[in-house]
């Protein structure tokens, strides 16, 4: 098996090759990732936002390969970072109940970006991250419309251009303590703001952002 950024075979006898072997990446290029800086606190209602790569680095050009070149072997490596972006955030914003019970919970694609692709790579990476971690996973909110947030303005995400709603037949569980909402490229987080408001106005859960990137 051989690394997916570098090409080189992978060293099995890593002290960790469950995880070299699932994101097909070694531990070299692994390292060469560098997390980016904690993103502010954007919400009173959310956890700090936390972005496991530099979008405009070698993280984003993998957050690239996989969402507009389909390079879907690169899946694992996307949940690798959304872990090692959770991991941190744990580490600023420990779980506050005793009994932490959470659902994973995928921010839905555009239309668009539906059709573009065929596929729907935040959602995947999340039921493969919720798998990962033992999580339950949940799709509760809608987009109902709105343009490609890549064809918007800052300040027409900001304007709140977008609108989602949440599935009156798939809400989120009373069991549930905390909504883990997953994205993969924050920019103005005006998207996790939204659904973060829609979410706590209508359970009393906390909501933790991650996402894989940061531009």
């Amino acid at each position: 098996m051989r690394c997916l950024l570098c090409h080189k075979t992978l060293n099995l006898d890593d002290p960790e090759p469950v995880v070299l072997a699932y994101s097909r990446t070694c531990r070299s290029c692994l390292d060469s990732i560098q997390p980016y800086p904690l993103y502010p606190r954007l919400f009173e209602s959310c956890s700090v936002p936390l972005s496991a790569v530099d979008y405009r680095g070698q993280g984003g050009q993998i957050v690239r390969d996989l969402k507009f070149h389909g390079k879907r072997r690169l899946l694992g490596l996307w949940v690798y970072l959304l872990s090692q972006a959770y991991a941190r955030s744990l580490e600023v914003h420990p779980p506050g109940q005793d009994r932490y019970s959470p659902i994973v919970v995928p921010v839905p694609p555009s239309q668009y970006g539906l059709w573009y692709r065929g596929w729907d790579p935040v959602a995947k990476g999340a039921q493969q991250f919720a798998l990962c971690h033992g999580f339950e996973i949940g799709f509760p909110i809608k987009r109902c419309s709105g343009s490609s947030q890549k064809l918007l303005s800052r300040k027409q995400r900001m304007d709140g251009s977008i609108v989602f709603q949440m599935r009156s037949a798939q809400g989120i569980p009373h069991t549930c303590t905390e909504v883990v909402l997953i994205d993969d490229v924050v920019t103005t987080g005006a998207t996790m703001g939204q659904i973060t408001r829609l979410i706590t106005s209508e359970y009393p859960v906390s909501v933790r952002c991650i996402s894989i990137a940061q531009d």
